[in-house]
């Protein structure tokens, strides 16, 4: 197995890079430039493993003597922020434009909010890779209830009441049923009640 697999193969499963240096006796340098050319490729892990080891080497020198890889240092800053980029978007109060701001506070010579969004949907993709599912109308119905709940006010007591939110989306359609109710309970009357019949009448669509 060529070492460009294995790094990538290390750094896929969250390998620290100076771990994958020590493990594979590699200075940290060359580390970080398999990965940082790995993540500028654009391409998948899946992509890349279907390579054989001459077509994966083949790649990367590649890239490596592409005129626009330059700037190294700067995108490596950025490859390794983002790690704090995806904590802090998951906070539901916080926007990638507000990291993006952030991030350029600490790096007045980073990169631009585009570039910045672009270099972080490879870098997510890379290391969270999606597959396309296929809906049949009518097969599937997708339930759930929302983690952030809505709130009424009582306007007798002025007092804010909790409300569970249900949601439900058919998988073909990609239609949504809501509803909010006291209580997840079902036992109480108040729990949710089944969708109505014409949301559950899914037109087939291509």
């Amino acid at each position: 197995m060529s070492r460009v697999r294995k790094i990538i193969e290390l750094f896929h499963c969250s390998t620290d890079k100076k771990a994958i240096a020590r493990r594979l006796n590699l200075p940290l340098n060359t580390v970080r430039r398999y990965i940082w050319l790995f993540l500028a490729s654009g391409k998948s892990y899946e992509e890349l493993m279907q390579m054989n080891d001459t077509e994966l080497e083949r790649m990367i020198i590649q890239m490596g003597n592409r005129k626009q890889v330059t700037k190294e240092e700067r995108y490596l800053n950025l490859i390794e922020y983002f790690p704090k980029v995806e904590k802090e978007v998951k906070k539901t109060v916080v926007t990638r434009f507000m990291v993006w701001e952030k991030y350029k506070t600490q790096h007045p010579d980073g990169y631009g909010r585009s570039q910045f969004n672009r270099y972080y949907v490879i870098w997510h993709r890379s290391r969270y890779p999606s597959a396309v599912i296929t809906h049949k109308a009518q097969a599937k119905m997708y339930v759930d209830c929302t983690g952030k709940k809505l709130y009424i006010v009582d306007p007798e007591k002025n007092d804010a009441i909790e409300l569970e939110v249900f949601v439900a989306i058919l998988g073909a359609s990609q239609l949504i049923y809501c509803e909010a109710s006291s209580s997840q309970r079902l036992s109480r009357r108040e729990s949710f009640p089944a969708p109505k019949s014409d949301f559950l009448s899914e037109p087939f669509r291509d």
